[in-house]
């Protein structure tokens, strides 16, 4: 970090949209705890209770790493992973087990 004050400055940038890009899954996995939760079979309030506490407590964090990571992080994490999400929808048929186990190309 010594050899030019540029290299700081891309280290930085690097980090920052490393951030985004591993908290926006985060951040929706939060969102969905209370749908696991239930579908799980744990639909109850108290068993619910701790859980939703600790995924608001994450789901603040994420936000609260996104605004620190600053607007150039945001706009090009967003960009990469919604990027990430597109590619993966031309692919995504290969993974669906319900048409993969039916195939006959299975056996």
């Amino acid at each position: 970090m010594s050899a030019s004050p540029s290299l700081n400055k891309q280290f930085e940038t690097l980090v920052n949209l490393a951030v985004i890009t591993n908290v926006v899954p985060y951040f929706l996995c939060m969102a969905t705890v209370i749908v696991i939760m239930k579908a799980a079979g744990h639909g109850s309030q108290s068993e619910l209770r701790m859980p939703v506490i600790t995924a608001f407590i994450g789901s603040l964090y994420s936000l609260f790493a996104c605004y620190e990571a600053g607007f150039d992080a945001m706009t090009y994490g967003s960009l990469a992973t919604f990027f990430g999400w597109t590619l993966y929808g031309f692919i995504s048929d290969k993974y669906d087990l319900k048409n993969n186990m039916n195939s006959p190309e299975q056996v």
